[in-house]
């Protein structure tokens, strides 16, 4: 366990992204062995769950449609529409992102009260939500098109409903591109598992370089 620490100076944070099915979640699954990892997605849907001023916002942008029948927003029937809609994507990124870039900085000041010097941060959409600054580090996670549309849960997931999530986030190569590390995941998982602990340890001595200056 990490000594406890009574500084107040913010950990150096790093971005987990990658575009649907490129197996972001897996290698935040690795770092999370080593490091604290904050998952967005996770804060999101209990900020849906829970927020009335954020439900409130959601049924003036989107309509009762939205909701079940218990008056909580259905994320099926969210994700079908904005996921069509890049405008109305938009305009559900700019009702979750304040409170969950908010719960993120709670979250980051109570593992810094910890002693934790280094915490990540699983979000798919970095760019595409315009948050890259946020963060001192972004570790963007690519696979190849063809080969998440494979790969993907079809119980969970149509044709249509890969294709325009795909429409919807930048292409890999710009997410690679713009990021501080890319790692490429189109083999198997030993593969991946050995790229996510290289790029870390890279990431470990830059994050300890710059707490330390």
């Amino acid at each position: 366990m990490a000594a406890a620490s009574t500084s107040s100076r913010p950990p150096v944070l790093a971005g987990i992204t990658g575009g649907f099915g490129s197996g972001k979640s897996t290698v935040a699954s690795i770092i999370a062995e080593r490091h604290p990892v904050l998952d967005s997605d996770a804060m999101a849907r209990d900020i849906t769950g829970t927020d009335t001023g954020v439900q409130a916002a959601l049924r003036a942008a989107f309509g009762a449609e939205i909701f079940d029948a218990g008056g909580r927003p259905d994320r099926r029937s969210l994700a079908s529409l904005v996921f069509t809609d890049a405008k109305k994507l938009r305009r559900l990124n700019s009702i979750l992102h304040p409170p969950v870039l908010a719960r993120i900085a709670g979250e980051c000041a109570r593992l810094a009260a910890e002693g934790r010097r280094l915490v990540f941060v699983e979000s798919a959409l970095i760019y595409e939500a315009g948050i890259e600054d946020t963060f001192d580090f972004i570790l963007a996670v690519v696979a190849d098109p063809a080969l998440v549309a494979r790969r993907a849960d079809r119980t969970r997931f149509t044709d249509d409903d890969i294709r325009n999530r795909l429409a919807m986030q930048l292409p890999p190569e710009e997410k690679a591109g713009r990021a501080d590390f890319a790692i490429r995941n189109d083999g198997g998982v030993d593969a991946l598992r050995r790229n996510t602990l290289f790029v870390l340890t890279l990431i470990e001595a830059l994050a300890k370089h710059r707490d330390a200056s």
